[in-house]
């Protein structure tokens, strides 16, 4: 999964909102990425025999 491409859009109200919208979306689901990450080398260290 690569990078998302967002084009230049007009620059209305409407277009502005939703671009934020999305912007914020796709951050939230960057970190999302970032938490799983952490999460499954916290279990692989917790589960990993000592």
């Amino acid at each position: 999964m690569g990078m998302p491409v967002i084009t230049a859009s007009s620059t209305t109200r409407d277009q502005a909102i939703t671009d934020l919208i999305q912007s914020v979306a796709l951050e939230e689901t960057a970190l999302s990425h970032i938490l799983n990450a952490e999460g499954e080398k916290i279990q692989k260290w917790w589960l990993s025999p000592t």
